[in-house]
This record gives C-alpha cells, sequence and structure tokens, in this order.
C-alpha cells in the first residue's frame, strides 16, 4: 500500500473499504463464466479468444439492464 501513495498511484475502494468494492466486475465474470465459458468447448485459444469477445461485445452494448 505504501509503495502505491510513494508512486501516487490513487487506489479505489468504497467509503468503508469492504469487500463489496470489486461485486461488479466479479458479477460480470460469473456471468461470462456460466453463460459462455462452461457450456462452450473452444477448440484452441483463438476460438476461445473471438466467442468470448462476440460474447463481451453482445453483453456489454446489445443486452439490457435487467431492470431496464
Amino acid at each position: 500500500m505504501q509503495k502505491l501513495q510513494a508512486n501516487t498511484i490513487r487506489i479505489s475502494w468504497s467509503a468503508r473499504k469492504r469487500c463489496y468494492d470489486n461485486i461488479l466486475v466479479e458479477r460480470l465474470w460469473r456471468t461470462v463464466k456460466y453463460q459462455e465459458v462452461y457450456p462452450h468447448a473452444y477448440s484452441d485459444g483463438w476460438d476461445a479468444e473471438i466467442r468470448l469477445a462476440r460474447f463481451l461485445w453482445r453483453h456489454c452494448s446489445g443486452r439490457p439492464h435487467s431492470a431496464l
């Protein structure tokens, strides 16, 4: 922590420094794993990269939030 502060790197935390700071990222990766990674068998790394890029593009730009 001191090394980050010495290099003037800002640390992003919620107001209380709780474990919920990265909950949005954790939810995104859970969605990626359960909807794209686990159901599909990739033939190689290139196939995985292409399919994950397509999935993330659809998920982040084409799909509205469930509350909407």
